[in-house]
């Protein structure tokens, strides 16, 4: 869950831009970057947890910013948008279990898989059946749908992260090269979401999701932040070679699963494996803010629209696993107070 700081820019505004000289284009400068970046990425503000009080402090520096700058409030004067989400922590006594034919496997919490809930439960205990759905993509677009209208109310769905690969014949396909929003594990569970699953197992490979294990394994053993009432029960990753071994013992082939899925003609594949969930989580409701500030156009019609530039200011803040540096604060200085400090300079400069 991130929570954003926004600048709106009309569109009047950026055409006026491009079609002055450069000389006269509007200048980002490094020495306001850089101070705004140590500031924000400063061990005073704890890593700007979601939910922390660091993140509180991140908020109120965003505010006197914008005001400095001079931007115009969105939201009956005030800077601030509230966001209600709901935060959750996995404990360790959850676990999977996978059964087939009448055997059961659990693979280890962290190691192997990890999941929590973005259902607001703190208590999850169901089974449900294991259906492999591909990319988990519909794409009316691009004439792709996983899903086929098959009904999978009730059901946990595994697929593959990214987009379906590009093909000689259509090398444009799904972005080429570019990893779209379909491709995206945001998307992902929105979609088993929309199709009312009781959630979701997505396949970890490095090269599909462009980065490791440790990203995910790293980002369950904290707390996860989803909006309220719009989340999955179950959401999560699986190792690739976890989910390898588990499926050809229910008589799966894991790569040929991934080349059907890579057709058109793809449909949904019951593996006739059931899923045994036991899934505790300590859960808060939480109240966190966007900051959203607007430079006005001049046009009389096209200023009724907006560009909007965005990123987000929160960070993992302190948490009880030591961090690389051996302290409790992730600082986040590049994910993201460095995107933070580019949109407050991007801000001043076009004010």
């Amino acid at each position: 869950m991130r929570v954003f700081s926004v600048l709106l820019l009309s569109v009047a505004l950026t055409q006026v831009f491009a079609v002055q000289a450069l000389a006269q284009a509007p200048q980002v400068h490094e020495r306001p970057l850089r101070a705004h970046l140590a500031f924000l990425a400063d061990d005073l503000l704890e890593g700007r947890g979601t939910g922390q009080r660091g993140g509180a402090l991140a908020v109120r520096y965003l505010e006197t910013q914008a005001a400095l700058i001079g931007l115009t409030p969105m939201n009956q004067g005030s800077f601030r948008q509230a966001v209600h989400i709901v935060g959750s922590k996995t404990l360790s006594d959850s676990s999977l279990q996978f059964e087939l034919g009448g055997t059961r496997m659990t693979p280890a919490l962290g190691a192997e898989i990890v999941f929590g809930t973005a259902s607001g439960n703190s208590n999850l205990a169901f089974d449900a059946p294991l259906v492999f759905v591909g990319y988990g993509i519909r794409a009316p677009e691009e004439r792709w749908d996983d899903y086929k209208g098959v009904d999978l109310k009730g059901k946990l769905l595994l697929m593959m992260v990214n987009d379906p690969p590009a093909t000689v014949q259509e090398p444009q396909r799904f972005g080429a090269q570019a990893l779209t929003y379909y491709g995206r594990w945001t998307y992902k569970f929105e979609e088993a979401a929309r199709q009312g699953a009781a959630g979701v197992l997505l396949i970890h490979t490095t090269a599909s999701a462009t980065y490791g294990w440790n990203v995910p394994q790293t980002s369950f053993s904290h707390e996860r932040f989803a909006l309220a009432g719009s989340g999955n029960a179950l959401e999560g990753w699986w190792q690739e070679d976890s989910a390898r071994a588990l499926l050809k013992a229910a008589g799966h082939d894991l790569d040929a699963l991934r080349a059907s899925a890579e057709s058109r003609d793809f449909g949904p594949v019951d593996l006739n494996i059931k899923i045994h969930v036991s899934l505790h989580s300590a859960i808060r409701q939480v109240e966190q803010f966007n900051v959203i500030g607007m430079v006005a156009g001049t046009d009389t019609e096209l200023k009724k629209q907006a560009v909007i530039y965005s990123a987000h200011w929160d960070h993992v803040g302190k948490a009880r696993s030591p961090n690389a540096e051996g302290d409790d604060i992730f600082n986040g200085a590049w994910d993201n107070a460095s995107g933070t400090a580019g949109l407050i300079e991007m801000a001043r400069a076009f004010k």
